[in-house]
């Protein structure tokens, strides 16, 4: 198999990258900025340089190319000006099918998120699962949300079936290699024992490396215009925070914040320049709903990590580095 994989310095596409290289594929890695590595300072990858934004200079990249991997799909920092946000991101995504064209590539698999498989807000529906679609304007003010189902949109909606697109949509992706960005930060947080207060809500874990093999089985299957959710296990924020104070051996949370707490920190980010509080996932944290895995397990052959091995795992990648 040859891959060129976008976002190839970014942790899930960095591990996906590494994992190809494993299975004895050949591997083209895009990245941004040419001093950046990832996880894959010693793996074996053929770099280029370019940005999905400006594409121009980037066909030669896409040919002679089995499969693409997008693992660099637009990320919005904050919820700020979210109409702009969505058709940056939709125009990011229509570059990217732009640049399969020209290059006669015929397999995509895509990089989403487990966002846009939640039900709508009426029909409390448990566990979600690939059937359920995000409507686009249910948290209006939530880029993030916004985008990826944006996104999605323009993969599912092309007009042209030459190229075969599948979807994938990982929960909170969790694991070794991990940086000090996103939910790595939350992480080093919960591990250095300073995750002391909890608020109610539900999260779905993922093992990285389940993430990366899920992207190889699909490169690798015969199917188009279907969506797999990657997702591990389910449990509250509150028993996630336990569970790596205790693996970290520091102490866990002791206090329970309230939601109307969460609502101030949403009304802060929308309203004061430079406030940016992970507003973009908590305000949507009264609708997180538990997740199934079925599909995965059963078409894309996926058995997942054990909790308790993929937060070890993940000390011990930290500690490596000295974050720990």
């Amino acid at each position: 198999m040859r891959a060129l994989v976008l976002g190839a310095t970014g942790f899930i596409g960095g591990h996906i990258a590494q994992a190809a290289v494993e299975a004895g594929w050949s591997v083209r890695a895009l990245r941004r900025d040419p001093a950046r590595t990832g996880v894959l300072q010693e793996v074996s990858v053929e770099w280029v340089v370019g940005d999905l934004d400006a594409p121009g200079g980037l066909e030669e990249s896409f040919t002679d190319i089995d499969v693409v991997i997008h693992a660099a799909g637009y990320y919005p920092s904050d919820s700020k000006n979210v109409p702009s946000q969505v058709a940056h991101s939709m125009q990011q995504t229509t570059n990217v099918l732009d640049l399969m064209r020209a290059a006669k590539a015929k397999r995509l698999i895509y990089t989403s998120s487990y966002t846009t498989m939640v039900p709508p807000l009426d029909e409390h529906k448990q566990p979600a699962a690939e059937e359920d679609y995000y409507q686009p304007g249910m948290l209006v003010r939530s880029a993030y949300y916004e985008c990826k189902a944006a996104m999605e949109h323009v993969l599912l909606g092309r007009q042209d079936k030459d190229i075969e697109i599948v979807i994938l949509n990982p929960t909170l992706v969790l694991g070794p290699g991990g940086n000090k960005q996103g939910t790595g930060s939350a992480f080093l947080t919960m591990a250095q024992g300073w995750g002391v207060a909890w608020v109610p809500g539900k999260v779905n874990v993922v093992d990285v490396r389940d993430v990366a093999l899920g992207h190889l089985n699909a490169a690798q299957a015969n199917f188009s215009d279907e969506r797999f959710l990657l997702g591990g296990h389910n449990l509250s924020l509150r028993e996630l925070m336990e569970r790596v104070a205790q693996q970290a051996g520091v102490r866990g949370p002791r206090l329970k914040l309230p939601l109307l707490l969460i609502d101030l920190l949403v009304w802060m980010e929308d309203h004061i320049p430079g406030v940016n509080v992970f507003a973009n996932h908590l305000r949507a944290i009264r609708y997180w709903p538990d997740f199934s895995n079925r599909k995965a397990r059963e078409v894309l052959d996926l058995e997942f990590h054990s909790l308790e091995d993929t937060i070890n795992d993940a000390l011990e990648s930290y500690k490596m580095r000295g974050y720990l």
